[in-house]
């Protein structure tokens, strides 16, 4: 193996130092939430220009989305898109004379648009029916690819105005094809017909060509794609490969050789391991199954033809440059930091940096060092850095988790009022950004622990499949067995306890109630309280999702109702806050509403709240806010 240089950011000797010593004691939702964020970057061919999304703060208009300019010449960053509330996917042409995105704007659909970087305002190039999902430029520049749904054509005008408006179910699954728009004229075409839906494509290095993954299976309860490479000029379609599972991140190596993509193994839960695809033919290799064994999230080819992925550490993320055979030629690690994108143009990496105190900046690594080059979010409050602990619970198994603890008073005689958190998933993870839930809380004087319980990404595919038709049991318990940790050591008061979480977290919350009278107060966000239902009436996009860890209640019944936390209502004695989106279509109202009853019949002091027009993360500033209030509220309410 080539030797393997681990390169540690040295932050503190940087001229800018993230995060104050002290957070406050008088810390408030609005100035938690008022933060910027990062999305996508890519840079120019030349590497001199750098193409970078930001999200402004929520705000009671709604939350702005624009792409910013980094220009190295200058060392400055400028915001370059104004008109519309959404502009993503920046992507720049081979010459690097044009930049194309997406965009909402006076189109009514999301459209790709293209901005000449020699001066002027964007301009729509396509004139899709329907929103485009996703493009890219042809490598000569001639062309763009795009991918697009039909338009429902069933019912015009008229027929609502009518109120014949009946809906058929089964026909509205669309097609989604893959387009081809010639930048110089205009005219574009479809390269795939209504028989398939296209999930995502790249460009061969031709332009000749490319790879898609499409299904003509319109199921919703199966994952049916498949790898095909499409010719241009023919149309035709030739099947590559079968994936086994969800798939993500098509790219074709600059040699031709390969298709890489970040793939699953064992059929799911998620894409999970860099997989390369022989274009002449051949099983696909999975790069970094052993090698590595973390979550891959992004990659990039390099100059040396190995490949860069941002790879899932714990609560961290490093970058690792693998050579062609899957041996690391070198990292980056970033210890308590988080890296949520990056691409590099040769010896500069541009990466968006942030920490469980820090909210997200833009930094670039260079042969000289890092260093920070935007400040969007210079003046945010101080918060409390959380320490790193590990425990051990059922069978041996090490649980890592952030633990929180107040600044502002010293530790009790019988220990803290603890709150335990629960991610969302189950293949989530805490990681080392800003959790607004327990800044909030431990700003009120409560300790706050946020476990990666088992199944929470960052500790290898083991880690994951270890809750696998196991929901509420042993991740419950390792929950419960961090709790009994913090006990044993003084920090927590065993009197003094609280459960909050969302989705997969608030299932967590709904099921510990029903298992334990140890909590005084629950706080139950978005979730799953009777998993059968749940199943028939989510979006049906992630039932893929679910059958990989719980099969289908059609054939596995008995299990779904032993994990479901309805099963246990009665049992339930504990206070319990319940929050839920009115259009959440992942884990529907109906789930909230159904537990609420239950609680209440049982004569549990409960209360729902519902937020309408959100779906399954709360988005509009005022529900925002509320949310943080209520909680924080609740479980002050009953944890005095």
């Amino acid at each position: 193996m080539s030797h393997i240089r681990y390169k540690i950011l040295l932050f503190a000797i940087l001229f800018y130092t993230f995060g104050a010593s002290a957070a406050q004691d008088n810390l408030t939702p609005e100035q938690l939430i008022n933060r910027y964020e990062f999305g996508e970057l890519r840079w120019a061919p030349s590497g001199q220009r750098l193409a970078v999304v930001v999200t402004e703060p929520v705000s009671a208009d709604g939350q702005a989305t624009n792409i910013w300019l980094y220009e190295t010449d200058s060392a400055k960053i400028r915001q370059i898109t104004w008109n519309g509330t959404s502009h993503r996917q920046p992507r720049w042409s081979p010459d690097g004379n044009s930049l194309a995105f997406l965009a909402s704007r006076d189109e009514g659909t999301t459209q790709v648009h293209v901005m000449p970087m020699s001066g002027g305002e964007a301009q729509p190039l396509t004139k899709a029916s329907t929103d485009v999902l996703g493009f890219e430029w042809s490598p000569d520049g001639k062309t763009i690819a795009f991918i697009s749904a039909d338009s429902d054509a069933d019912q015009t005008d008229a027929d609502k105005k009518s109120k014949r408006d009946e809906i058929v179910v089964s026909k509205t699954i669309k097609p989604v094809r893959l387009w081809e728009i010639d930048i110089a004229t205009g005219g574009s075409h479809a390269l795939t017909d209504e028989k398939w839906r296209v999930s995502t494509f790249a460009w061969r290095p031709d332009s000749m060509a490319l790879i898609v993954s499409a299904t003509d299976n319109f199921s919703i309860e199966l994952l049916t794609d498949r790898f095909f490479s499409i010719n241009r000029d023919s149309q035709k379609m030739k099947e590559l490969a079968r994936p086994d599972g969800p798939v993500s991140k098509l790219s074709v190596s600059p040699d031709n050789q390969f298709l890489a993509y970040i793939g699953s193994t064992e059929g799911g839960p998620v894409p999970h391991g860099l997989y390369l695809q022989p274009l002449d033919g051949g099983d696909a290799r999975n790069l970094t199954g052993k090698t590595l064994d973390r979550m891959i999230e992004d990659f990039k080819w390099a100059v040396d033809g190995g490949i860069w992925v941002l790879a899932v550490d714990g609560r961290s993320d490093e970058l690792v440059h693998l050579a062609i055979d899957g041996t690391i030629q070198g990292r980056t690690l970033f210890p308590g930091r988080s890296v949520t994108g990056f691409d590099v143009a040769g010896p500069v990496t541009a990466f968006i940096n942030a920490s469980a105190i820090d909210p997200e900046e833009l930094w670039l690594s260079t042969a000289s060092g890092e260093r920070r080059v935007s400040d969007f979010n210079i003046n945010f409050p101080s918060l409390v850095a959380p320490e790193l602990i590990r425990f051990q619970s059922e069978g041996g198994m090490t649980i890592e988790a952030a633990l929180f603890t107040p600044t502002q008073t010293s530790r009790p005689q019988k220990g803290w009022s603890t709150v335990l958190l629960v991610h969302g998933g189950p293949s989530g993870r805490w990681k080392n950004r800003i959790n607004d839930w327990a800044q909030l809380l431990v700003a009120q004087g409560y300790a706050v622990l946020a476990p990666n319980i088992r199944g929470s990404i960052g500790y290898g595919l083991d880690f994951i499949r270890s809750n696998r038709n196991d929901w509420g049991g042993a991740d419950y318990r390792d929950a419960m067995a961090g709790i009994d940790y913090l006990i044993g050591v003084g920090i927590t008061n065993s009197d003094q306890l609280a459960i909050a979480g969302w989705s997969y977290g608030g299932y967590m919350s709904a099921w510990a109630i029903t298992q334990t009278d140890r909590f005084k107060a629950a706080i139950i966000g978005a979730a799953m309280t009777d998993l059968a239902v749940e199943y028939g009436t989510e979006i049906a996009e992630i039932n893929a999702y679910d059958t990989w860890y719980l099969g289908t209640p059609y054939e596995n019944q008995a299990a779904f109702i032993r994990m479901s936390p309805m099963t246990y209502v009665k049992n339930a004695r504990t206070p319990a806050l319940i929050l839920i989106g009115e259009e959440d279509v992942i884990d529907p109202i109906a789930q909230s509403r159904q537990f609420y009853r239950g609680l209440k019949r049982y004569d549990v002091q409960t209360e729902l709240v519902i937020y309408p027009r959100e779906p399954h993360g709360i988005q509009e500033l005022s529900h925002r806010l509320d949310v943080l209030r209520r909680m924080v509220n609740w479980i002050d309410t009953y944890m005095p």
